[in-house]
């Protein structure tokens, strides 16, 4: 998603404090990045797992990988 910003013709140093189109959109963004902080998974062992199994491969492979 595109800040209101992009091709706004009113642009201006120092506009996103006053700019009542920026101020929603940025709250809704910081809305968003706390939901998504939220509900991240809490074990992250099968990702890691996964790059254990990824990593073993690459080592009994041989070679620059």
């Amino acid at each position: 998603m595109n800040a209101p910003c992009y091709g706004c013709q009113a642009r201006k140093p120092g506009c996103h404090t006053g700019c009542p189109a920026y101020i929603s959109y940025r709250a809704e963004m910081d809305k968003f990045a706390k939901y998504m902080a939220d509900n991240k998974p809490v074990d992250a062992m099968r990702v890691t797992h996964e790059m254990d199994k990824k990593n073993r491969r690459r080592k009994y492979k041989g070679g620059k990988q």
